[in-house]
């Protein structure tokens, strides 16, 4: 039996971005989803470190940084 793997794995993917720094991994994640057709969307975001957080709000203005993944 064969079975398509597009009718198998959903087209859609949430991540969350542990030690964001700027952002690098998530422009990464997002570019390959759209090139394979996928919907991507970020869900969870952390960074502590002050000068990683102003480059990260210029990068993605709109987000929420949850600061420390440790309460």
């Amino acid at each position: 039996m064969y079975i398509k793997l597009e009718s198998v794995i959903s087209r859609k993917i949430k991540i969350i971005d542990l030690f964001a720094g700027i952002g690098g991994m998530r422009i990464g994640f997002e570019q390959a989803c759209n090139e394979r057709g996928l919907f991507c969307r970020t869900v969870f975001t952390s960074e502590i470190k002050e000068p990683a957080l102003k480059a990260l709000k210029d990068n993605f203005p709109n987000i929420y940084v949850h600061g420390d993944i440790i309460p």
